[in-house]
């Protein structure tokens, strides 16, 4: 799917441009000719070209753990590397200043959970 376009006049709050003008297919949404949001539930395209527009998914945001006491709820969790998810590895010693030899910015870039999470604690705010 193409990058859509954000920002736009007349499209609303939450929302991005996906194609100018066309006719609106079953199951997409777009703007109808008094500016209001409307969603296409028939089985063929609208008789009309329309704005079509999409929800601008919020994707969550992590950061590294700061300390030991941070990362220590997650002390069980299976992780692997960022760049090969095809092995895990159990849980591992954690000290003050990092997770099995490595520093607490290090493992944030370098690994993530088994679950695909990054390595770090989700900020609050999204």
């Amino acid at each position: 799917m193409s990058e859509g376009f954000r920002n736009v006049p007349g499209v609303p709050e939450g929302w991005e441009l996906v194609h100018a003008c066309r006719q609106a297919e079953s199951g997409e949404h777009y703007l109808d000719g008094k500016g209001h949001l409307s969603f296409s539930t028939l089985m063929w395209r609208t008789s009309a070209c329309y704005a079509i527009i999409r929800k601008v998914e919020q994707t969550d945001r992590y950061r590294q753990f700061a300390n030991a006491e941070e990362f220590e709820p997650h002390r069980n969790r299976w992780w692997s590397w960022k760049d090969d998810r095809s092995n895990t590895f159990p849980p591992a010693a954690f000290g003050k200043s990092g997770h099995h030899s490595h520093s607490w910015e290090a493992s944030f870039d370098q690994k993530v959970f088994d679950d695909g999470t990054p390595f770090g604690v989700k900020v609050d705010g999204n």
